[in-house]
């Protein structure tokens, strides 16, 4: 715009169309004065004053003091303008600067928490896997420690082995996924802790029934058990049980053994004694097959041969109390009543509570002639019969000392 202006007053002041350069020549015209051919006859006179000339003139300096003003306000507004630009330019610059600068150090400080949220999840992930494995690990020992347990669980281990069969009970009440049939051995294990020998009975019965079909190993040591409940008041049965045990599974040494002394309970000696030495075939290292063939055979009166099974008991089992027992009630049957009372004491110091021991011992004192002796064996036995609720056996304890009594007062 400011170049239009301008050029316009250029032209103004330099006109260069042929209508300009008219008027030039007329206005010098007229400055020249008039020429001859131009005067009038009347001779008039033209006025003096200012000619025409001197009016673009002044419009022009006025245009051009106008316009010297308009582009000096023209500039100054124009230098406003950019400096409101360049201060605009300067704090959006400035702005961003800070927001990328606040947003790097916003970023690193994520991405720094970030990071070291990633490497504690890491950790902890692996903390995790490691305790997942280790759970892993402990429940399968748990379980394959239970399933031993449970495997090797019946009557007679509740006697033989009192705190395994507590364990049992412990395991399978804190086992959420305990089966019902381990829990209902649980329950029979329990109740013949208790002294609740019928109602132990009546559920291994009911799961020797039950399981034959089923799990033909869990059937035979149901009635494995119910034969070990049944052989001190009821052989005969004892001896059915065992039969079924032992045609469930024909290499069941235990059943073997077990039968055996229920045989001999009935005073059916030989018969035992072939069930022991078919225990003893299964498996040579079992004890308690040479310990009650040994009693069979000393009821039969084989005395000498029946110290020798208490003499391979002992050496399978050295801390096997009822084998020294048994040996010295057979060294005693042939009068050797010192080397008894050697064996008694053996037995009594591996189960200071055996009272039958303390009994016999008192016996073999009294053939001794030791009376005063005998009598501290038969009161220990009759206070360890009283404490156990043993009434046969405090009785018996009671009539040796009676006995003694008789044998002082003649």
């Amino acid at each position: 715009m400011i170049r239009f202006i301008k050029t316009l007053l250029r032209k103004k002041a330099n006109p260069s169309s042929k209508a300009e350069s008219a008027l030039a020549d007329e206005a010098a015209a007229d400055n020249a004065g008039p020429t001859p051919d131009d005067q009038s006859t009347d001779d008039v006179s033209t006025p003096s004053g200012p000619t025409e000339t001197t009016i673009p003139a002044a419009a022009e300096v006025e245009t051009q003091h106008r316009f010297n003003e308009f582009e000096r306000r023209f500039n100054e507004r124009q230098r406003e303008i950019l400096d409101y630009r360049a201060k605009s330019i300067s704090w959006w610059l400035t702005a961003t600067a800070i927001f990328l600068t606040s947003f790097g150090i916003i970023g690193a400080i994520i991405g720094y928490i970030g990071f070291s949220s990633l490497k504690e999840i890491e950790v902890t992930a692996k903390e995790h896997e490691e305790a997942a494995k280790n759970y892993v690990e402990e429940i399968k020992k748990h379980r394959d420690k239970a399933e031993e347990i449970v495997l090797a669980m019946d009557a007679q281990t509740v006697v033989d082995d009192p705190t395994k069969a507590r364990q049992f009970i412990e395991d399978v009440h804190e086992n959420p996924k305990a089966s019902s049939t381990d829990k209902a051995i649980a329950k029979a294990v329990s109740l013949q802790e208790q002294g609740k020998r019928e109602e132990a009975l009546k559920i291994w019965q009911g799961i020797a029934d039950a399981f034959e079909e089923v799990d033909r190993e869990l059937s035979t040591r149901a009635w494995f058990s119910v034969g070990y409940l049944l052989q001190e008041e009821n052989p005969e049965d004892a001896i059915a049980a065992y039969d079924e045990a032992i045609r469930l599974k024909p290499d069941y040494a235990e059943a073997y053994n077990n039968r055996g002394n229920s045989k001999g309970n009935l005073g059916h000696h030989e018969a035992a004694i072939a069930d022991y030495n078919q225990a003893i075939q299964l498996k040579p290292n079992l004890v308690k097959p040479y310990n009650n063939r040994g009693i069979d055979k000393d009821a039969l009166g084989r005395h000498e041969a029946a110290i020798v099974d208490y003499d391979q008991a002992i050496q399978l089992k050295p801390d096997y109390a009822e084998a020294y027992y048994n040996r010295g009630i057979a060294k005693g049957n042939l009068g050797r009543h010192e080397d008894a009372i050697v064996d008694y004491d053996q037995a009594i110091r591996l189960k200071p509570d055996l009272a039958k021991a303390y009994i016999n011992r008192g016996i073999a004192k009294g053939n001794l002639g030791q009376t005063n002796e005998a009598r501290q064996d038969f009161e220990k036995a009759r206070n360890l019969a009283r404490a156990a609720g043993d009434v046969s056996l405090g009785t018996l304890a009671e009539q040796q000392l009676r006995n003694l009594d008789s044998q002082e007062g003649e």
